[in-house]
């Protein structure tokens, strides 16, 4: 992983902790998951990596879904997105079980 995205990893970990409520160990938890989707080592998920993660073929469902995690439109997803949008789909699903 080169410094830059290190660096937006580092950053990722204070707000992920603070703003968030995340523990260090389950944001410790998503990095090796980003890690693992993330197979170019670039720093960002593309739509390609994505779906081949997820095994499933591009379809304007898994294309949408992808939009969500990628906040800024950027046609990738970094790993503060990755957090961010995890984040909000478990509390989505706390609600939901109430």
């Amino acid at each position: 992983m080169r410094a830059n995205e290190r660096a937006k990893i580092d950053g990722t970990t204070r707000i992920a902790t603070e703003t968030l409520g995340l523990e260090r160990h389950e944001l410790n938890a998503l990095e090796k998951v980003f890690d693992k989707v993330d197979e170019n080592r670039d720093g960002r998920i593309s739509l390609g990596e994505f779906l081949e993660f997820l095994g499933v073929e591009a379809s304007p469902f898994h294309r949408k879904v992808f939009s969500m995690f990628d906040g800024d439109s950027s046609g990738g997803i970094d790993f503060r997105e990755f957090v961010v949008a995890l984040r909000r789909a478990a509390r989505v699903e706390v609600r939901d079980r109430s």
